[in-house]
C-alpha cells in the first residue's frame, strides 16, 4: 500500500518518462492508474489535470475528514491510498 503522496509521486514519475501512460492517464484514468498498481481501484474516484503553461492548478482538500484521516492526525498513522 502507498501513501497519497507516494502514489502521487509514483504516477507523475511515470508519467513523464511514459508517453503511452500519460495519454492512457489523461484519456481513462482509473485504467492506467490500475494498471501501474495493480490494485482493484473500482471504489476510487480519480481524477488527472494536466497543467498548463500559465496555469496554476490548487486541489482544495474536502471538508468532510474519513477516520483514516483523523487517525493520521492523531498519530495513529498514515492512510493507505490502493
Amino acid at each position: 500500500m502507498s501513501t497519497k503522496e507516494e502514489l502521487t509521486a509514483k504516477i507523475i514519475e511515470k508519467a513523464s518518462v511514459d508517453p503511452s501512460f500519460k495519454k492512457e492517464l489523461l484519456s481513462n484514468p482509473k485504467a492506467a492508474v490500475q494498471t501501474l498498481t495493480q490494485k482493484d481501484i473500482s471504489a476510487a474516484s480519480i481524477k488527472i489535470i494536466e497543467e498548463g503553461a500559465g496555469e496554476l492548478v490548487i486541489v482544495l482538500p474536502s471538508d468532510e475528514l474519513l477516520d483514516s484521516d483523523l487517525d493520521g492526525v492523531a498519530g495513529g498513522g498514515v492512510s493507505d491510498w490502493f
